[in-house]
């Protein structure tokens, strides 16, 4: 039985095929959700299936503009910004990429869909001679990358003579490359709820590419002592901050919860009627806590 259909991104169909095949995180939902709010668009993938082949490529399906005076139901659509190629499974197969790109214009059409640009992933190839069946292939600059599996020699004997003049250069004018191990994140999100309660959420991260075990919610006292509050688990989803660091081991360093109006003692208000919060990163082999950020809170009307 062969299957051609838009999905949501709610869909099980679209995680199920992420697990069977290798993709980045421009193909999760979470991701394609978070930029069709930017980008204006309805978020979904086209999912099809022949057999034991699949073949799914998120999506943003957008309404064509008025002013080109296109009738009300044209719509075009475009995959995210970055690189989420369709996924084919298998991915070397043109014989079953052409039946998919086939179902997807039948499909397409029928939407309303006049038009369509896929972005395509450097790491995560198709058979180009396919693509260009259905369409133009344009390339768009090159894709640099450097093996990370290669010693710091072997790295460093690939640069080209001029690149290591210009390193020299900077070195005799005193610029020095460090490594930061840096902790990071935000209390980006508080919301008075109607009966008095907070919704809270935000993001961190701890050192490189890690995450800590924890967020520590702390309030400040009469005498500007951080007293602990709440602890929030960090494992939500933040395909933004993912996106702005540039690495998708960050894609869940967000955290949320509530904190009760009943939960804040007195003498975390101060004479203004305001509460000091603040959120620290915890990690539990280290036993330290490292402060994110500070925000003040109005429990009282």
């Amino acid at each position: 039985m062969t299957i051609a259909e838009f999905i949501s991104s709610q869909d099980e169909r679209w995680e199920r095929h992420l697990m069977l095949t290798r993709h980045d995180f421009y193909h999760l939902p979470e991701y394609v959700s978070l930029t069709a709010k930017h980008e204006k668009g309805t978020p979904v993938a086209f999912y099809a299936e022949i057999g034991q082949s699949a073949f799914l490529v998120p999506l943003l399906i957008r309404k064509i503009p008025a002013s080109l005076g296109a009738p009300d139901d044209w719509y075009d659509a475009t995959t995210p910004y970055g690189y989420p190629a369709p996924l084919l499974i298998p991915p070397d197969n043109p014989y079953c990429l052409e039946k998919f790109l086939e179902s997807f214009r039948e499909v397409g059409a029928k939407s309303g869909i006049i038009t369509a640009f896929f972005r395509l992933h450097p790491l995560l190839s198709l058979p180009l001679e396919t693509l260009a069946k259905y369409g133009t292939l344009v390339q768009h600059g090159e894709t640099v990358y450097i093996d990370l599996s290669l010693s710091i020699e072997e790295i460093e004997a690939q640069r080209r003579k001029d690149c290591k003049k210009d390193i020299r250069k900077l070195m005799r004018e005193g610029f020095q490359a460090k490594i930061n191990d840096w902790v990071s994140g935000s209390f980006d999100q508080i919301v008075k709820l109607p009966q008095g309660d907070f919704s809270l959420a935000g993001w961190t991260t701890w050192l490189r590419q890690k995450l800590p075990d924890a967020v520590l919610m702390t309030y400040q006292n009469q005498q500007n002592q951080a007293i602990l509050l709440k602890v929030f688990a960090v494992n939500k989803p933040r395909p933004d901050v993912a996106i702005a660091l540039g690495s998708s081991d960050y894609l869940y360093s967000g955290w949320e919860g509530q904190l009760k109006r009943t939960e804040l003692p007195q003498e975390a208000i101060s004479a203004t009627g305001k509460a000091k919060l603040s959120i620290w990163a915890f990690d539990l082999q280290q036993q330290q806590a490292q402060l994110i950020d500070s925000r003040w809170i109005q429990p009282t009307e």
